[in-house]
């Protein structure tokens, strides 16, 4: 990657681009490795995630929403320093190894897990869910 990136944005192949997406980029992210529009709607982290799990409990506050995956904002030196890429695999190899904390077919939930108590929040104009099928949405 070039070293004048500093940022990446992810977005998900179900995602609408309706606008400029270059004022997303410049939003403050306080020195979160990334940002997403949180997202009380979908499934609770509690029906995803096995809450009841010891190592989960410090992470995973009753009634926690997650956020939507489809639109991240990803500062590349904050993951770096945080080294995100480890936590995320932290959570998918002890949910392989131990007592399951998520279903094996939920693409996010390691995601989640990571980022939950670290990220930052977009404003819910960046991602609208539902326009199309399910989790499906799209940037205004």
């Amino acid at each position: 990657m070039p070293s004048h990136v500093r940022r990446v944005l992810w977005l998900h192949t179900d995602v609408l681009v309706l606008a400029d997406v270059g004022d997303i980029l410049d939003t403050p992210l306080q020195g979160a490795p990334a940002a997403a529009v949180e997202d009380c709607r979908r499934p609770s982290l509690i029906q995803r995630i096995n809450a009841s799990h010891p190592l989960v409990g410090g992470v995973l506050p009753p009634g926690a929403c997650g956020f939507d995956p489809g639109v991240l904002v990803i500062d590349i030196a904050q993951w770096a320093f945080l080294d995100m890429s480890a936590r995320v695999e932290y959570w998918q190899a002890l949910n392989l190894r131990a007592e399951p904390l998520f279903a094996h077919d939920d693409a996010h939930a390691a995601l989640l897990l990571a980022l939950l108590p670290v990220y930052a929040r977009l404003p819910p104009v960046w991602a609208i869910v539902g326009p199309g099928s399910r989790g499906s949405a799209m940037l205004a």
